[in-house]
């Protein structure tokens, strides 16, 4: 009795990681899949939000983070997400820059040419064409700031998407919002 337990478990886990695989891959889905030089980060301390290995995902995942949500058409950055931007940045510098002490001379070469799209999604304005352009400034402004933190200008592009459905469902939670997430492209 108790081994067709073990085994029922184990299909079910089975099952539940194949449909992870096919709705969108997201990264924190994709984390068992992280080599191991990524998933300890020099400085960890500073990755309380934003872990280094969320970004190690192959090309065409979306990196959802948590907290890039703007409430009004602004898109001003408030203190919380100034933090979480800079982990990114952390992030992004960490894997693409220092590569972490990786001995992997394929994957860090890999790595180091990096590319990723930044996309805003909005449901602010009801409206599809003020939604894209309000979508676009959100992605610009999160651009800029990992700009002026130091990620180089090729490595990131901005992209508004206004209210179509994103890969990570972004879109379904958005209630009179904004929000961005990041798409690796290279």
């Amino acid at each position: 009795m108790r081994g067709s337990r073990v085994v029922m478990a184990a299909m079910l886990l089975c099952c539940f990681l194949a449909r992870e695989r096919l709705s969108g891959q997201q990264a924190r889905a994709a984390a068992p899949d992280v080599p191991e030089p990524y998933k300890t980060t020099r400085d960890q301390a500073g990755h309380e939000l934003v872990k280094t290995e969320e970004f190690v995902v192959p090309v065409g995942t979306s990196v959802l983070i948590k907290g890039l949500e703007f409430a009004g058409p602004d898109c001003s950055i408030s203190s919380d997400q100034e933090r979480i931007l800079t982990q990114v940045f952390n992030s992004l510098e960490e894997i693409t820059e220092n590569t972490v002490n990786d001995t992997n001379l394929a994957r860090v070469a890999e790595f180091k040419g990096m590319k990723f799209e930044i996309r805003g999604y909005s449901t602010f304005a009801g409206n599809k064409g003020k939604d894209k352009a309000l979508s676009e400034i959100c992605a610009n402004v999160v651009l800029n700031f990992l700009a002026t933190q130091g990620t180089p200008a090729w490595r990131l592009r901005a992209k508004g998407l206004g209210s179509k459905r994103s890969a990570t469902g972004i879109t379904q939670s958005l209630r009179h919002k904004l929000a961005v997430e990041f798409s690796r492209t290279k």
